[in-house]
């Protein structure tokens, strides 16, 4: 007969969240900006992500798996805006800028409801 030895699988385990210096997010949600005293346009880039929780404690199984939800978090609330880049822009370039993003924005557009229309004849 064999022996089940006790592994000592703990009750609980608790993860603690580092996030590293090199941790970055590029997609862009959003931007904030204003204009500056020699007048050019400022636009700072962010993304927006939920908070990383700081720690989370889980109950275990006998077999030492996880129950899928934790009982205990430590994080912040709300929304995180990570700002990512900033960039200084002439009026003008800033008009040449938003007309190309306008223009590529309505080519995806037509390419979506082109799409959707073969789609709809099937």
């Amino acid at each position: 007969m064999t022996k089940k030895v006790d592994v000592g699988i703990p009750e609980e385990v608790t993860f603690q969240y580092k996030i590293s210096d090199n941790y970055v997010i590029y997609s862009i949600d959003g931007v904030h900006g204003g204009l500056n005293a020699q007048g050019d346009i400022i636009v700072n880039f962010f993304s927006e992500r939920h908070p990383i929780p700081r720690r989370e404690t889980y109950k275990t199984q006998k077999d030492g798996s996880l129950i899928p939800t934790p009982i205990d978090v430590e994080q912040t609330s709300g929304i995180i805006r990570n700002v990512n880049f900033g960039i200084a822009l002439k009026p003008d370039a800033a008009r040449g800028i938003a007309k190309w993003l306008i223009d590529k924005a309505n080519m995806v557009d037509k390419i979506l409801k082109a799409k959707q229309k073969e789609r709809d004849k099937k």
